[in-house]
């Protein structure tokens, strides 16, 4: 996650939080959260909103798409200045930014992992647990299963990284044997 969707997502944030409180940040990380979703699952939105292309085209084709999700107003704001610095292919990591700050300010962290195996209730019940005690913040995971990972989790926390994945062990091994052969 770049510095600048931070600071976008920041910025955004602390205006919304300032005209109408913690429901207007909801509404914001919500309004954001469901514009990505649409422009993941719409390749002719996603073009037409990124393509230098159809930049005289961007802010007509984002203000109708707005009004038609009835966005809030700091949702749209932060989108159109997005799309007039060029900047809405970035959107993604101001979402992920924009989430991390709300979690964090209401002591919850999100958490990516990957499996090679797919993880029982149990299993991910013992992982957030075991993962909120390292955080110090109460932790929610999302599971994906990545069988090319051998075994082992990776599991993504912000902006750490904890990998122990048989894939990557393996890496380790092989960087080691290639510099002593060296």
């Amino acid at each position: 996650m770049s510095g600048v969707a931070r600071r976008y997502a920041r910025a955004v944030m602390e205006s919304a939080r300032e005209a109408g409180g913690e429901q207007a940040v909801t509404a914001l990380a919500q309004g954001i959260a469901s514009f990505v979703d649409l422009m993941h699952d719409n390749d002719e939105l996603h073009g037409v909103l990124c393509s230098p292309v159809f930049k005289k085209e961007r802010l007509d084709v984002l203000d109708a798409t707005c009004t038609r999700m009835a966005l809030d107003s700091h949702s749209v704001g932060l989108l159109k200045l997005l799309a007039e610095r060029d900047r809405l292919d970035a959107l993604h990591e101001v979402r992920d930014a924009l989430d991390a700050l709300v979690s964090a300010e209401s002591n919850m962290l999100h958490a990516l992992v990957q499996s090679a195996i797919p993880l029982d209730k149990t299993q991910k019940v013992r992982l957030e647990a075991a993962l909120s005690a390292h955080f110090g913040f109460t932790v929610t995971a999302s599971i994906e299963v990545a069988p090319e990972l051998l075994g082992g989790l990776v599991i993504q926390v912000g902006d750490t990284t904890l990998n122990t994945s048989v894939k990557r062990q393996l890496e380790i091994l092989r960087e080691r044997l290639s510099s002593l052969n060296a």
